[in-house]
């Protein structure tokens, strides 16, 4: 679709949602019945003068004011939605007007055999776009009706009206043509406002999605996700891939930041923090806040000492962080704990490893990397925790 294309059919979504109550719009379909008020309205504006039109050129004048004073109830139907916020009024004041345009015309041009007669399908039809299956089958049944008695005038002795129209194949050519643009125009219509609603439920789903996964507070991934996220890697390694990192990050002395500053400004420096890292990090790489001031970050296909010189350029990058919002005096630093999976390994087993890492680098007095070994301290942390647990 052209760029003026897509912009004229967002004047036209945004001139019918002016009709639209404000209750109806945070309801999808309500929306979508009100909308096609509208579109049913529009069509009308478009095909109901040139059959006006027709009408008069073929010497039918009466007719052509029928047509017109109907459109004319039906032009209101918008107005009455915005007025009253009643869809159902709109709805029938619209209907009335179509199946009454119909039913006159059919019994004016010749009963059931006239080229109006398959025209009053119309109610119905519309019907089921504005109100659904209960107003499709009320006005089916009224159509049915009205075609039952107009075939029944001439069999109880009422003659139907003669009509000044000569040239009735002409009419029932225009009727044909008329009735497959009318109803290509308003299933074009529907679709456009269909399409608009989907796109909408389809941004509120990712809406959606995105707070599933996200920290509300950092913007970052939230700890489900992550682990989710090492989960699929590691499968991934186990069929052949090569192997990732885990690092885990901790704010040092956090809790004294709140105590000095505040909640606010403790939230403000993990916002901060939590920016700076995911500025450095890949777009394969998976950061996110595992709870409180602890953060962690996965680097898929990373060797251990890769993980360990991107750590300490995270480290460095803290310490020159400023946070002129809060304090200019405030600085803060991070403890980071790194560790490499291998196979056998479960996820929990990863991340325990670079949390004893962790352990190791705040109990040797904090800002600094430390990476799991597993024939030294490290491991004999890991031990014990496991033995705690």
């Amino acid at each position: 679709m052209t760029h003026a294309g897509a912009r004229l059919i967002s004047r036209y979504l945004a001139a019918i949602h002016w009709f639209v109550p404000p209750e109806a719009q945070h309801d999808a379909a309500q929306l979508s019945r009100a909308q096609n008020v509208v579109n049913a309205v529009v069509m009308a504006a478009l095909s109901g003068p040139l059959y006006a039109l027709t009408y008069y050129l073929l010497g039918f004048t009466v007719a052509a004011l029928e047509i017109l004073a109907c459109c004319v109830f039906m032009f209101v139907a918008p107005f009455l939605l915005r007025a009253t916020r009643s869809i159902a009024l709109a709805r029938e004041v619209f209907l009335c007007a179509v199946f009454f345009n119909f039913t006159w015309l059919t019994y004016h041009l010749g009963g059931v055999s006239a080229p109006t007669a398959g025209w009053m399908l119309t109610a119905p039809v519309v019907a089921m776009f504005l109100g659904g299956y209960g107003s499709a089958l009320c006005w089916l049944g009224l159509s049915c009706l009205a075609a039952v008695a107009i075939y029944a005038c001439p069999l109880l002795g009422l003659p139907l009206p003669a009509h000044p129209v000569k040239d009735m194949a002409l009419l029932y050519v225009l009727c044909d043509i008329g009735l497959y643009l009318v109803i290509v125009l308003f299933v074009l219509l529907f679709e456009l406002t269909k399409a608009h609603g989907f796109n909408r439920l389809e941004h509120a789903i990712g809406v959606i999605r995105e707070m599933a996964i996200r920290d509300e507070l950092t913007g970052t991934h939230n700890r489900r996700h992550l682990l989710a996220l090492i989960d699929q890697e590691r499968e991934r390694v186990l069929r052949g891939q090569p192997a990732f990192c885990v690092c885990l990050l901790d704010i040092d002395f956090f809790k004294r930041i709140n105590d000095t500053y505040g909640h606010a400004a403790g939230d403000a420096v993990l916002r901060t923090f939590a920016k700076a890292v995911n500025q450095r990090i890949r777009d394969i790489d998976a950061f996110g806040r595992y709870g409180g001031e602890e953060f962690l970050l996965m680097l898929p296909c990373t060797s251990l000492d890769d993980a360990m010189r991107f750590a300490e350029r995270v480290r460095r990058h803290v310490e020159t962080l400023a946070f002129a919002d809060v304090s200019l005096r405030l600085r803060v630093s991070v403890s980071i704990g790194v560790a490499q999976f291998h196979a056998g390994q479960s996820v929990d087993d990863v991340i325990g490893h670079a949390d004893a890492a962790l352990y190791l680098a705040k109990s040797r007095g904090r800002n600094r990397v430390v990476r799991h070994d597993p024939a030294g301290t490290t491991a004999q942390l890991v031990r014990r925790v496991a033995c705690k647990r």
